[in-house]
């Protein structure tokens, strides 16, 4: 018996669209407006070769079940796997993963499975046909736990302890994904500040003081230990929001030189304390921990820097020169300003809907400009909704409206 698993009518529309439809705008674009160096050809071909090779693939791509083994077929790629051979399987959202018993071959990996007709059947079987590693990890790594004195004098209160320790970090993940979410509307960047500091700081805590039951990031279907990556990154991307929307900065370049310092105070204790080494992925661990890290780092730069500056501010004044609307999620509107000093280039500042249609082009603008706390210039603005003078012979303003 030999059964072939292909990819749905529905993924082959679709990616055969996109890679499709790219291929041939750019082959028309390059027809319509033929390039006058040889190079931009060759940069146009890359991605027409590369859009034409995963086309090719759509119809390639598919996995073949017989009654001895398994093979996964693409293009330039081919390879079997005897079922005697097979260890086990872990099955994950979007990707099977096939255990060989020999530790020197390759994980057998299908990405994307749910993209192939039949894909539920495919999962039935596998689950009925060989070990589900991921439940077997979790059993004897909870079995570990279980005989480890340090968490208690008996079973019974080594089970309580893992149970309250995970009923910690779930009540810290989810307040870390929900107080910092409200926070948003609430536009208080010295609230997001402290709410942040203290969701990473408790974080930090949660873990040190768990006897090693909390880890950063864990996979619940198989390990034991509890995790807090989600409350532990959102307070974070939070800040870095209110960072960036908040204040605005002369040049981010001068941030470069503390964020390191920050991300580090950061990085170094979740490094040590934090990592999951019962799972595969420590390097994708480590790889989360330097994002966030960086993330924290340049977030406390720059709301440090403003909402703990207080030098004496410089005052100049500018005029609104274009007013713009950008797209993404709503709409958002924006102000360029004239240089207001020499060595300043145009400056794009956002501006709440109802400004924005109060105002005209030609408004004056007051800047204030900042030393910054630790040493970042940043500016402060107020506009003036009066519309300014008609031009005449005397001066050089001028309606022009939007």
């Amino acid at each position: 018996m030999e059964k072939e698993y292909k990819l749905n009518l529905f993924a082959k529309i679709f990616y055969g669209a996109i890679t499709g439809g790219f291929a041939a705008f750019l082959i028309i674009l390059n027809i319509a407006s033929p390039p006058n160096e040889a190079v931009v050809y060759v940069i146009i071909g890359i991605p027409v070769i590369i859009c034409t090779l995963i086309f090719v693939n759509l119809f390639k791509s598919k996995v073949i079940v017989t009654e001895t083994s398994i093979t996964r077929q693409r293009i330039f790629y081919d390879r079997t796997l005897h079922f005697d051979d097979i260890k086990g399987v872990r099955i994950e959202s979007k990707i099977i993963v096939i255990e060989p018993k020999h530790d020197t071959e390759k994980n057998f990996r299908v990405s994307n499975y749910s993209d192939l007709a039949g894909s539920d059947d495919l999962v039935s079987w596998l689950r009925e046909s060989f070990p589900d590693l991921d439940k077997q990890d979790l059993e004897a790594e909870t079995e570990i736990l279980l005989d480890d004195a340090s968490l208690g004098y008996t079973i019974e209160e080594r089970k309580a302890k893992l149970s309250k320790t995970r009923g910690i970090a779930i009540a810290y993940s989810i307040l870390g994904f929900i107080v910092p979410m409200i926070l948003v509307f609430f536009s208080n960047p010295k609230l997001i500040f402290y709410v942040g500091l203290f969701f990473v700081l408790s974080g930090l805590i949660i873990i040190k003081f768990s006897n090693g039951l909390t880890k950063f990031v864990t996979n619940s279907k198989r390990s034991a230990y509890s995790g807090i990556a989600i409350g532990f990154m959102m307070p974070v991307i939070i800040m870095m929001v209110a960072a960036i929307k908040s204040f605005e900065i002369l040049s981010f370049k001068e941030s470069l030189k503390i964020t390191p310092i920050f991300g580090l105070i950061l990085f170094i204790p979740l490094f040590i304390i934090g990592r999951n080494k019962t799972t595969e992925a420590v390097k994708g661990q480590v790889l989360i921990m330097i994002i966030v890290s960086v993330l924290f780092g340049f977030s406390v730069t720059i709301l440090a820097n403003c909402l703990f500056d207080d030098s004496k501010p410089l005052k100049f004044t500018t005029h609104i020169t274009e007013a713009y609307t950008t797209s993404g999620k709503g709409t958002h509107y924006h102000f360029k300003l004239n240089p207001w000093k020499r060595g300043r280039n145009e400056f794009s500042i956002d501006v709440s809907q109802n400004t924005y249609e109060k105002t005209l082009v030609g408004n004056s603008v007051a800047i204030f400009e900042k030393k910054g706390f630790l040493g970042i210039p940043w500016f402060d603005y107020e506009i003036n909704t009066t519309p300014p003078a008609p031009a005449d012979l005397n001066n050089e303003n001028s309606p022009n409206p939007r």
